[in-house]
């Protein structure tokens, strides 16, 4: 495990058993490399009992800390307030998947930095965006290489960091191409899956329940599979019955905007299972093309703007067009950049 600068600071976690220590300059990030050994890595489509699920979880938030704590003790790491966490999938030899499906493995990662007090909450109001992206080339043996960027954003950019800027700065580069589609998707309370519910919460919601009294019993093996397998019919049928064109586009990138009905600060990469299952119901209904990485470069996750209606959720999905030669990362740091000197104009900087 290894890490470095690449270009933040504040605040006290009140969850945290350590306070990290801020950086001089509040605009500086840095990144981190983890290595994840074959039997750890998980993947939003796998299947796991309840038991097996929150040990692997157990044993790579421990790991994760300490690989932050060293960064940190190295000043490879620091405190950061309000951030970008972009993260870098490397697969081995013979395997591949698409960058999103690495967000049950993150997760722990995540979570063990804000145990580690490097930022006061990864909720939305903190960890702004998350973005999944495969790196290239392959990692040594059987393990996976996750690269997590830390990048420091304002505390209100709302001109910057969002689909339609990312999009208006790649067509640019392409001005007669065509651009960009989305469709948004309403999500009952029932479909509704995420990294923080266990299969007994899933058991639960059939019911119209929240909890199930199942947990670690076997009794609810296989309801995650049951439940994806509704969803992706649903979502079918509404990729079918929508006005957006079928992506035609060699290389694309998707935004993926989680809507909630509560005021809640919650963490819309915890919905990756969901969003992927939606993605592959886009392939199947011959609305998107293949998501595997070859095509699918990146998957952005966001908070959407609003609340959704009660017991539902939304998602709005934008797919963008890459085309061929532009480094859609470079837009991204335009971006981050831009929303630095907008923050400064307001605040008299300039």
């Amino acid at each position: 495990m290894k890490g470095g600068r690449m270009g933040h600071g504040v605040r006290r976690n009140a969850r945290a058993s350590h306070t990290m220590p801020s950086h001089p300059d509040d605009r500086e990030g840095y990144a981190a490399v983890f290595t994840i050994p074959a039997q750890w890595w998980m993947v939003t489509n796998g299947v796991q009992s309840e038991r097996a699920r929150a040990r692997t979880r157990h044993t790579l938030r421990v790991h994760a800390r300490d690989t932050w704590r060293a960064l940190a003790r190295r000043g490879a790491a620091w405190r950061v307030d309000r951030f970008l966490a972009v993260i870098g999938v490397q697969y081995p030899h013979g395997r591949h998947g698409f960058p999103a499906e690495a967000a049950e493995t993150v997760k722990p990662i995540i979570d063990a930095g804000t145990d580690m007090g490097l930022w006061s909450d990864d909720d939305s109001a903190h960890r702004c965006s998350t973005i999944y992206h495969l790196m290239p080339g392959e990692s040594a043996g059987d393990a996976h290489m996750l690269t997590v960027l830390i990048i420091p954003v304002p505390a209100k950019a709302p001109t910057y960091i969002a689909p339609r800027d990312i999009n208006r700065r790649i067509l640019a580069t392409d001005p007669m191409g065509y651009g960009a589609g989305s469709i948004t998707m309403r999500i009952p309370f029932r479909l509704w899956v995420t990294s923080n519910l266990t299969d007994s919460d899933l058991v639960a919601r059939q019911h119209g329940r929240r909890k199930a009294a199942t947990w670690g019993s076997w009794k609810a093996y296989g309801v995650r599979a049951n439940v994806a397998d509704a969803l992706g019919k649903r979502a079918r049928v509404a990729w079918e019955h929508n006005s957006m064109p079928p992506v035609p586009w060699d290389s694309y990138i998707v935004f993926a905007g989680v809507g909630y009905a509560s005021d809640v600060n919650a963490d819309p990469d915890n919905a990756a299972e969901t969003v992927n299952r939606l993605l592959h119901a886009g392939v199947e209904a011959r609305m998107l093309p293949a998501v595997t990485p070859d095509r699918l470069k990146a998957v952005v996750f966001f908070r959407l703007a609003g609340k959704a209606d009660p017991g539902m959720h939304d998602v709005k999905l934008y797919a963008v067009r890459i085309p061929r030669g532009v480094q859609w990362l470079d837009c991204l740091a335009d971006s981050v950049r831009d929303s630095w000197d907008e923050w400064d104009g307001r605040h008299g900087k300039k």
